[in-house]
């Protein structure tokens, strides 16, 4: 478990380098214990703009989802972020200026 761990960190601080992907799948990230790899998500997908399916459950905030919207906000058609209980009505003004989403998976987040 702790070479997985290590492993996911290392992928974490990767991310920045990875500016032309199309899909990112982060799965459940800690399943919504903490925020350790918060501030890595945000600098990675900061410089990711070409985004069309995002999956990050668990662990997805308010402040993910501006950030895709601000780099991937034409782009983006798959928006996957379950179980996210810090993903509140504040979010909402930042998800419905996706031009192109096709798919809402939001399901058990912290939405009223």
């Amino acid at each position: 478990i702790g070479l997985v761990k290590m492993m996911r960190s290392r992928l974490f601080e990767l991310l920045p380098g990875f500016r032309r992907l199309h899909v990112l799948k982060l799965g459940s990230g800690s399943g919504g214990v903490s925020l350790v790899y918060h501030s890595k998500i945000l600098d990675g997908i900061s410089r990711m703009r070409q985004l069309v399916h995002f999956s990050l459950t668990y662990d997805c905030t308010n402040e993910i989802v501006r950030q895709l919207q601000r780099n991937c906000r034409r782009t983006l058609k798959i928006l996957d972020i379950e179980y996210s209980s810090r993903v509140t009505d504040e979010s909402v003004n930042d998800i419905v200026k996706f031009d192109k989403l096709l798919q809402l998976h939001m399901f058990h987040t912290g939405k009223s």
